[in-house]
């Protein structure tokens, strides 16, 4: 499927390197990497959610081909009985119209039937796919997680640097900045 061939490629791109992090966390503010560290935890936060969901989902999936086997065993037990009743002899104490009537109501069960043993099957074969695309998007979300993860520490040190510095988290440097005739003289 094409979107699990979309994850592969994505999977097999290199990670932003953490140079790059690091550079962009140095040309950064304290208030604003206070902003920035806020901002990735809540991306952390829902990322480690849709990781969680899709470990959940890829457990609940390899359970399917089990239920799928037994929901066909059932199904195809109860199109027998109808079947069975199916070709029963109607008694001859029934007026025509019931008989009919319970014939058409027993043909309608057993196509019912039929179209659910299809459909189990059917789900069936297109598990492996499931299972695949599932596990592609659980290995992809992991990356997420692990690349919010390698950003929110380079981010925290780089606070924790302007920390040490004694500089407060919400303060602006731009008399850092400042160039000659700025008053800072």
């Amino acid at each position: 499927p094409q979107r699990i061939q979309e994850i592969e490629a994505e999977l097999d791109r290199p990670l932003p390197d953490v140079e790059s992090i690091e550079t962009q966390a140095l040309n950064m503010q304290p208030g604003d990497i206070e902003q920035q560290i806020q901002k990735v935890e809540a991306d952390l936060a829902a990322a480690r959610t849709n990781l969680n969901n899709w470990i959940e989902s890829l457990k609940e999936q390899e359970k399917r081909p089990q239920i799928l086997l037994q929901q066909i065993e059932s199904s195809k037990k109860i199109l027998a009985a109808t079947e069975n009743e199916l070709m029963a002899a109607a008694s001859p104490d029934d007026p025509p119209l019931v008989v009919n009537a319970r014939r058409a109501e027993l043909l309608a069960e057993k196509d019912k039937w039929q179209a659910e043993i299809k459909l189990y099957e059917q789900q069936l074969v297109s598990q492996d796919a499931l299972v695949a695309l599932s596990t592609a998007e659980r290995d992809l979300a992991a990356r997420e997680v692990a690349r919010l993860e390698a950003t929110n520490k380079v981010f925290r040190a780089q606070a924790q640097r302007h920390a040490a510095a004694g500089e407060p988290p919400g303060q602006r440097l731009e008399r850092r900045d400042a160039g000659p005739g700025s008053g800072d003289e």
